[in-house]
């Protein structure tokens, strides 16, 4: 036991295997001094990688619309322009929109909840004909990618005769797209 605890405080160089000692293969959930170090260095890139383009619409939306089509681009704007947040909160109806947003992305998910733990309920607990048969084809339809039925999605909802008549009632073309979903 005292041997190893001395093994384990010489350094890397030192140690029986040298520097193939940092680079042994490690139990599950342990990595080395190495590979902890590099993944936080990926961690780290892809997470400047990743804010660039979040940095560009904060600089872009602080900026005039003659600074926007200027070339190069500035990233940083040289004074602050807010006339872009103020119309658009004074400009349109950006809080009802706000509104329908929260309403539909609640009802759709509180629904789609209480029916798929219904049906998972049914699937998992319950013996029925075709069970086998019916769980294969909810699978295979979770396999459709969204972007294969957008456009289908959206005619329906366009062509919902209720969706033109108020607010409430396109919401409620939105709630049974959601669900539809």
């Amino acid at each position: 036991m005292a041997t190893r605890t001395t093994v384990l405080r010489q350094s890397a160089a030192a140690r029986p295997g040298g520097w193939r000692y940092l680079f042994r293969p490690r139990p599950a959930g342990q990595a080395g001094p190495v590979l902890t170090s590099f993944s936080y260095g990926v961690a780290i890139v892809v997470a400047l990688a990743c804010s660039v383009p979040l940095f560009y619409i904060l600089s872009t939306s602080l900026k005039d619309q003659q600074l926007l089509i200027t070339y190069p681009p500035h990233w940083i704007p040289t004074h602050l322009y807010w006339g872009n947040y103020t119309g658009l909160l004074f400009k349109t109806p950006f809080l009802r929109w706000v509104l329908n947003t929260l309403i539909v992305a609640t009802s759709v998910t509180l629904i789609k909840v209480i029916f798929d733990s219904m049906a998972g309920y049914a699937f998992a607990k319950m013996k029925f004909p075709f069970r086998n048969a019916l769980f294969v084809v909810v699978i295979m339809t979770m396999m459709i990618p969204f972007s294969a039925i957008l456009i289908p999605l959206y005619f329906l909802v366009f062509n919902f005769p209720a969706a033109r008549q108020s607010d409430r009632n396109f919401l409620d073309a939105r709630v049974h797209r959601g669900i539809a979903i």
